[in-house]
Parts: C-alpha cells; structure tokens; sequence
C-alpha cells in the first residue's frame, strides 16, 4: 500500500491523468505502469 501511494504521489501519474484526450486509454496506461512498476520494485528489493 505504501508502493500504490508513492507512485500516485508522483508528478507524472498526474500528468497522464491531466491530459484528459483519451481519459479510458491514458488510466489504462496508468494502471498498467503502476503494476509493471510495482513488480520491478519488488524484484529490485528483494
């Protein structure tokens, strides 16, 4: 949960979420970096 926050907190989720273009493609975008970038982290830590 802590993970989720921090890349929620970040300047560039709002970014993509302020480009209002293609609201469906841009948080499907969004959602699928946040779960790539959460599996990465996890490797990379543990």
């Amino acid at each position: 949960m802590k993970k989720k926050s921090k890349l929620v907190r970040k300047p560039r989720t709002q970014a993509i979420f302020n480009t209002g273009t293609r609201p469906h493609k841009s948080i499907k975008d969004y959602t699928r970096k946040i779960k790539h970038k959460e599996s990465s982290s996890e490797d990379g830590e543990q």
